[in-house]
């Protein structure tokens, strides 16, 4: 019996910005993209960050390097976007998208969110992009503070 493709179309896909602005895509190569992103939480409140080159609050987190395994990538964006050092927890989600980046690349990515635990205190952010960041309350997420909507129903459903 032979196998019918399930496969679909790419020029099919809803591609969006950070912004989660549409973004139609031109036919360009398309990239493998693994993140990762960590849910810190604090009492009642969960740590965002604001890049300055984006409109949306933002979880910390980002891509997977070759060489990384999760938990390094974790800890690495963690630090360098909100100056948090954590213990990564249980996997929350995993979701599937298609993503424009400012660097002109269109991704297929695979976005992994974790619950994750801050050691210590917070340090300084080393990423100079991140021009603020803080403990809000959950319940702020999503009216004083927006975030891509797949974070916000993350943040809902484990909360």
């Amino acid at each position: 019996m032979g196998s019918k493709s399930n496969m679909s179309n790419i020029s099919d896909k809803q591609f969006s910005d950070a912004n989660q602005e549409p973004v139609e895509y031109d036919g360009s190569p398309l990239s493998w993209r693994v993140s990762a992103y960590a849910l810190v939480k604090k009492d009642s409140k969960i740590l965002i960050i604001k890049n300055k080159l984006e409109k949306l609050y933002d979880v910390v987190g980002g891509g997977i390097e070759f060489g990384e395994d999760i938990a390094e990538a974790l800890e690495r964006e963690c630090m360098e976007e909100g100056g948090a050092e954590i213990k990564m927890g249980n996997l929350l989600k995993a979701h599937v998208d298609w993503f424009y980046h400012r660097n002109g690349n269109y991704y297929q990515t695979l976005q992994l969110f974790y619950d994750a635990e801050l050691v210590g205190d917070l340090q300084k952010p080393t990423e100079s992009d991140v021009e603020w960041r803080d403990f809000v309350l959950v319940d702020e997420v999503g009216s004083k503070y927006r975030l891509p909507p797949i974070v916000e129903q993350v943040i809902k459903e484990s909360s």
